[in-house]
């Protein structure tokens, strides 16, 4: 049957958890989870009202309280472990691995041939040659992953600087498209921009009525005086 304390909600457990790691007494944890509506609900629906105990915290500690603390210390140990990571990255740059393996591999290649000089007999010296064979592949294998990915970058790069470059090249060559022009630049006739620059002139001058010009096609034109 599982107990009384992994039946709680989950918050409760994890706020439980806490305590018991700042080392709060027993005591004072089971009087808590007692005098919470939620635990009494569970407690009077499952355990026939029976109240949390010394006991049941006890039995909790020896398992589910210490796989949380696992889970706890290894999700700080990786945070730690990201932390230095983006620390290194800060004084390295973005390629701080091709640099720790570069600094790896000649350092490694050193204490090899150390271990070759001091090796007694054949036996010894394979051993040394297979053990530097089986720990170097892994060194070679992450600088080649590294490359790769250096390679992938710089073509994703050239890529995209290509791909903006043909679509600065299309968008000019829509620009030129006449139909395009047209659209952009609406111009009426010159001959029409003259009779409307001169009716408007006698209707200022003379106060002559203003003749009713159609556009085509609904086109909206500039100043006519522009185009004389």
């Amino acid at each position: 049957m599982t107990g009384k304390i992994a039946r709680l909600p989950r918050e409760h457990r994890e706020q439980l958890n806490r305590r018991l790691r700042n080392g709060e007494p027993g005591k004072g944890i089971v009087k808590w989870l007692n005098a919470l509506p939620e635990v009494q609900n569970i407690l009077a629906a499952e355990f026939a009202g029976h109240p949390v105990r010394e006991q049941n915290l006890s039995e909790w500690k020896q398992h589910g309280y210490r796989e949380w603390l696992v889970h706890q210390e290894v999700q700080e140990s990786l945070g730690e472990t990201v932390a230095e990571g983006e620390e290194l990255k800060s004084r390295l740059g973005e390629a701080v691995t091709e640099k720790l393996v570069g600094w790896m591999i000649p350092n490694f290649v050193a204490e090899a041939r150390v271990k070759l000089a001091a090796a007694k007999n054949p036996d010894e010296r394979w051993s040394v040659w297979q053990a530097f064979c089986v720990n170097l592949v892994p060194l070679q294998r992450v600088k080649y992953y590294t490359d790769r990915l250096k390679l992938e970058k710089e073509r994703l790069e050239v890529t995209r600087r290509l791909t903006k470059e043909q679509k600065d090249e299309e968008f000019k060559e829509w620009l030129q498209r006449p139909d395009i022009k047209a659209k952009l630049h609406p111009k009426v006739e010159r001959d029409r921009a003259v009779r409307r620059v001169l009716n408007m002139v006698d209707h200022v001058m003379l106060g002559t009525e203003l003749e009713e010009y159609k556009y085509i096609d609904d086109e909206e034109w500039e100043d006519p005086a522009a185009l004389i």
